[in-house]
């Protein structure tokens, strides 16, 4: 304690750094601890703007798409028991090959999948045929613009007896996929 008595400088000192570790250290710890916090609030309050923006900018659009995405519900087959659905699909479309002067020598039903997160049933048919080459561009479109959607995963063909004046003969094979609703549409 002479040391003080001594150099009375000594003791502001350690006075001075006795308060700042035990009254400025604090604050200051404090004060870092607000700007950490206000930071994350900042950062939210950001994003919750871009929300808002977002959803400002996903409104006007969400009624077409809805519209649309009912558009595409309307196309898909109703609910029906596997077997009518398959029986009267297999009768059409050998009628359509039929109409369109093509002669089905072989079709048959691929595996069934469902596909829940979409509520509907995957039909898979394959179908192979045989006729002249220049019919096959309207059959296709036959298929195509059907009411109900159909979807020609696969399609190979070939041409045989081809000649300067005709595509000739050909043979192919298609893969068709029917999507069906899982539930009655009320």
């Amino acid at each position: 304690m002479d040391i003080f008595n001594e150099k009375p400088y000594l003791l502001v000192l350690l006075i001075g750094l006795i308060l700042a570790r035990f009254v400025g250290m604090p604050i200051v710890e404090w004060q870092d601890n607000q700007k950490i916090a206000l930071q994350l609030e900042l950062k939210k309050l950001a994003k919750a703007e871009r929300a808002v923006v977002s959803q400002q900018t996903i409104e006007p659009l969400l009624q077409p798409l809805r519209e649309r995405v009912q558009q595409n519900r309307d196309r898909l087959y109703p609910y029906q028991s596997e077997n009518a659905f398959k029986l009267e699909q297999q009768k059409l479309l050998e009628n359509i090959i039929q109409e369109h002067g093509l002669k089905a020598n072989g079709i048959g039903w691929l595996m069934t999948k469902q596909l829940d997160e979409f509520g509907l049933t995957l039909y898979q048919l394959q179908v192979r045929f045989l006729g002249d080459g220049v019919r096959i561009p309207s059959l296709m479109a036959a298929l195509e613009s059907r009411n109900q959607w159909i979807d020609i995963a696969d399609f190979n063909f070939s041409f045989r007896r081809q000649s300067a004046t005709q595509i000739g003969e050909s043979s192919g094979q298609m893969t068709l996929n029917f999507y069906v609703n899982n539930e009655l549409v009320k």
